[in-house]
């Protein structure tokens, strides 16, 4: 009896024993699996910050050294710094290998370009700041494509817009009023006050907003119109409108009949003509409470062809043709990445009042692709454009077809008029439409990638 008592006592003795690593591994684990869910959360949540705050050119910047750090690049440098730990061991997701390759090529050209530039350093910091600036924030968002709903980012975007738009509309008004603009901003353009809000001029904010008008239809498309929603797109109408940029006077109709194909199957003739209405009864009340306005518009529609107009036509055709000048003397790799004011010094041309060298650009995407790259870096982002316009526009994914029709027309109109092609905006919204197309036009509202024990949901 005593032998059987010790011999039960050594059985369940080994069977704790054996059963104590069992447990261990399974904590390990779980602890394992809660770290990666709230790595991910953060992720999804940095980047969500950093769609709300993009257009924040004078707002929540962080000052590094010489360098002005916007808080936008910072969330989502973090944001994709921790999706690439998180995701180590699980799927991973990247945009498709076209786009990579044409972002490889872009930093390729222009660090050679730079080693032959005359400011090597200025050069150098330029390619990091295309690098942190542009292509991190894509890349940022279309990981946390794959963390989180496509309508959240979505969301946050247009949001960021909204949110723009009621703090420029305070901007105007406390312009008329003397009232505390807070972000001051004293510009005007025929006597009348304009609208810059977080960016640095109206005509930034105008490209952005075109943007964000494309993405709130899609909100639109994908979840059903509610007066909310429309009340959403007539805020950002009524902001473009009022902002006082000639920016809007061929960017917006040109969305219109690039997205028309896809506005037309899910807004009814009733639906346009109220929010037509709405729109031109808000803009006639304003008209009453500014009566200069009318007149104003009209002057800068007229003025948009006229090469004599001395604020902005006539002192871009003057950098235009140095641009030009200089892209016949370096055709292949340009002058690199600001240098192009040490050339446009050299050649006595016009330059901005109170621009450093540094910082002088020639005010055309295309233009300033010669002067940083030369040929190869305009062939590089025609290609970027024509793919956006073959794999995107007409990929047959209906969001993906609106996405795109708002960045060709900000690409297409703004490009002309200013250097723009690096902008964060942009390349955030060109990562919104990749992902469009990824998810596919049967599955609009699911994220990339379905959640599996190895690879689980977020919260």
């Amino acid at each position: 009896m005593g032998e059987k008592q010790v011999r039960g006592n050594r059985m369940s003795m080994s069977r704790r024993v054996s059963s104590e690593p069992i447990a261990t591994e399974q904590t390990v684990v779980e602890k394992a699996v809660g770290l990666r869910r709230a790595t991910l959360t953060v992720a999804v949540v940095l980047c969500y910050i950093g769609l709300f705050t993009v257009s924040w050119d004078r707002l929540g910047n962080l000052s590094v050294g010489a360098f002005n750090v916007k808080i936008s690049v910072v969330a989502f440098g973090l944001s994709l710094v921790l999706a690439a730990i998180a995701t180590l061991s699980g799927r991973k997701f990247y945009p498709p290998k076209s786009i990579l390759a044409l972002m490889s090529g872009i930093v390729l050209v222009m660090i050679v370009s730079s080693a032959f530039s005359l400011d090597v350093r200025a050069a150098v910091l330029s390619t990091l700041t295309v690098i942190a600036g542009a292509m991190v924030p894509a890349l940022a968002v279309y990981a946390a494509a794959s963390l989180g709903r496509f309508e959240h980012l979505l969301k946050w975007f247009v949001w960021g817009a909204l949110f723009a738009c009621l703090f420029g509309l305070y901007q105007l008004v406390a312009f008329y009023l003397d009232l505390p603009q807070f972000i001051e901003y004293e510009g005007q353009s025929g006597g009348l006050g304009r609208i810059a809000s977080f960016s640095y001029e109206p005509a930034y904010l105008g490209y952005f907003l075109v943007l964000a008008l494309a993405a709130a239809c899609v909100r639109v498309y994908l979840t059903g119109g509610t007066w909310a929603r429309y009340a959403h797109l007539l805020l950002i109408v009524a902001t473009l409108v009022l902002l006082n940029s000639r920016a809007v006077f061929l960017t917006i109709p040109l969305l219109l009949v690039l997205s028309w194909p896809v506005l037309r199957r899910f807004i009814s003739t009733k639906q346009v003509l109220i929010c037509a209405s709405s729109a031109l009864g808000l803009f006639i009340v304003v008209c009453f409470a500014i009566p200069a306005i009318p007149t104003t518009l009209w002057n800068q529609f007229l003025s948009i062809f006229n090469p004599n107009e001395v604020t902005s036509n006539a002192p871009r055709l003057q950098i235009y043709g140095a641009a030009v000048d200089i892209a016949r003397d370096h055709p292949w790799f340009g002058v690199g990445p600001s240098n192009f004011g040490l050339y446009i010094q050299g050649l006595q041309y016009q330059q901005y009042d109170g621009v450093s060298l540094n910082k002088m650009v020639t005010n055309n995407i295309w233009l300033q692709a010669m002067m940083d790259g030369g040929v190869f870096l305009l062939l590089i982002q025609l290609a970027l454009a024509i793919y956006v316009i073959v794999k995107v526009y007409f990929s047959g994914n209906n969001s993906a077809r609106l996405l795109a029709s708002g960045w060709l027309s900000v690409v297409v109109v703004g490009g002309m008029v200013v250097s723009n092609f690096y902008d964060a905006k942009l390349w955030v919204f060109l990562a919104l439409a990749l992902v469009a197309v990824r998810i596919g036009a049967e599955r609009p509202t699911q994220s990339l990638g379905a959640p599996t024990r190895d690879d689980p949901a977020l919260p």
